[in-house]
Order: C-alpha cells, then structure tokens, then sequence
C-alpha cells in the first residue's frame, strides 16, 4: 500500500463541510485544518473573519431567524458538520444555553436531510459537561431540555428550570447545563442518524488557550484557573483539539458513532481514579 492510499482515510478531498464558531479559538483551528487537507469549508460565526481562505456565513446561533437564514444560504448536500461555536459561563445564562446548545440543536437538524450516507457530526462539548450522567433525567428525560420541541419551547424550558442547575463554583449553570444537553443529545440521535448512514460523535476539551479562557480567568480568577491539574504541565491548544475533531469526522473513524471523547490529556480519568479531586462536585446551593 503506498502512502497516499494509507492517508486517504484522513483525507478531505471532495468533501463539503461546515464549521461554526470558524472565527477564533477551535472553530478557527478545525476550519483552517480541514481545509488543509482538502475540505471545502463553509464558516458560520456571528463575527466576520477578514482574510480567511473559506466561505464564511455570518450567523448567530441564538436567533432562530438566524439560523434559517445560514441554512438556505448554505445549500447541499453536505459531508460534515463540525459544531464548534460556543459561549462562556460568564455571560447570561440564557444566552449561554440558547448558543451552546439550542442553537446547536436547531441547526444541526436543519442540516441533516443536506447529508448523506457516509456524512459525519461532531459536537463541542466540554468538561464542564462532567457529570452529565445525574442530570440526564431532567435534561434528556420526558419533559427534559432535549425532549422540547423547538427553540422557543427550549427557553421556555429553561425558564421553569435554570434553578436547577444553579452551583456554589459556576454560578447560574448554564454552561454545565449546555454542555451536558450537548453530549446528551449526541448520544439520544446516534441510532436514529445511523439508519441514515450519519455518525455524530463529541468531544469535552479541558481548558484550551482560546478567548473562552481569558472569560473564564475573569469569571473564576488566576488563582481557581491555575489550581486545576494539568497532566501534561500545560493548557490545551485549539490545533489539540481540532486534530481530534477532524479525526473524528473522517473516514478513518468509519465505525465511531455516540462517542463522547475527553480531550484533556487525562483529566478526567485521574478524577475518576481519585488521583485529582473533582471541583464539580460541590454542593449545590
């Protein structure tokens, strides 16, 4: 076998995809990686990037208008879809979920009929997902989160809800909320998607030196940020986790589907082996 044959797995060559959250941190790194490796790539951000070798849709994903919008601009058919985009914990809650996760949800469905058999999803979720396993009755049960059946319906859900997620460490929650939603919805759409020969997998990065971080600096202070472990001595860089979203979204990854991946160097296996205590689990006010 030569080695453009054993590479072609990994490969983009011929396929169309979209990338949101392209202008910064790991949307910025995933779309500039793709499209190295021969993707067609299609940007979707609220905010402009000057100079960028891709198409860029401007888009904001707590508008459901908005959304609509990039979707018929967008056309078909589609390969991938790579859902980066994402707010911190330190703006509203509201906003935070609408973004991280209804947004994401309102898309990536409208997508879906674009793709074909052999097309692939990934989902941004992140470690402030950890735990998402408690609250998955509430958020992915009858009357939860994923259970709503629009974007309206989601803040409305919210709304009679957020107290829930309320935490002596994160504040109003609604990070950790939209983030589990996240990994939750991954899982819930992995079989049905499958039967149309779509995968979708996510992924929770540990801290990445992206703009998020210095928001979450300002929201938690230097001292809280530069306590927490750090297997490998250093923070993540975006190109760390776009590696492993392209990954993740090509060929070679064929039979993944419903995965959620870690990318923290061991972050969270050492909390699981009780090696690095888990801030996550305080008490709830």
């Amino acid at each position: 076998m030569s080695m453009s044959q054993a590479l072609a797995p990994f490969a983009y060559t011929d396929r169309r995809v979209i990338v949101t959250g392209c202008s910064s941190g790991i949307g910025r790194a995933t779309a500039e990686l793709v499209n190295g490796l021969g993707a067609e790539v299609i940007g979707l951000d609220v905010k402009p990037l000057p100079g960028a070798e891709y198409t860029i849709i401007e888009a904001d994903l707590s508008e459901p208008e908005s959304i609509d919008a990039a979707v018929e601009k967008v056309g078909g058919p589609l390969d991938g879809l790579f859902n980066c985009a994402g707010l911190s914990g330190r703006l509203p809650a509201l906003d935070v979920v609408k973004v991280n996760f209804l947004g994401l949800r309102q898309l990536t469905e409208a997508l879906v009929p674009r793709m074909g058999a052999g097309a692939a999803i990934v989902n941004v979720a992140s470690l402030g997902g950890l735990g998402w396993e408690a609250d998955a009755e509430i958020l992915a049960g009858p009357t939860g989160l994923l259970s709503t059946p629009d974007f309206a319906a989601g803040v409305a859900w919210w709304a009679d809800h957020s107290d829930h997620f309320r935490h002596p460490v994160f504040g109003h929650g609604g990070y950790q909320a939209s983030k589990k939603a996240v990994i939750l919805y991954t899982i819930k759409r992995a079989y049905a998607l499958a039967g149309l020969g779509i995968r979708i997998n996510s992924t929770g990065p540990t801290r990445t030196i992206t703009p998020m971080l210095d928001d979450t600096r300002a929201a938690h202070g230097d001292g809280f940020i530069d306590s927490l472990p750090r297997p490998f001595g250093r923070d993540s860089e975006a190109i760390d986790q776009a590696r492993v979203l392209a990954f993740l979204n090509c060929a070679a990854a064929s039979f993944v589907n419903g995965q959620h991946l870690w990318v923290d160097a061991g972050e969270v296996a050492g909390m699981l082996a009780g090696d690095i205590p888990n801030p996550r689990t305080a008490a709830r006010r």
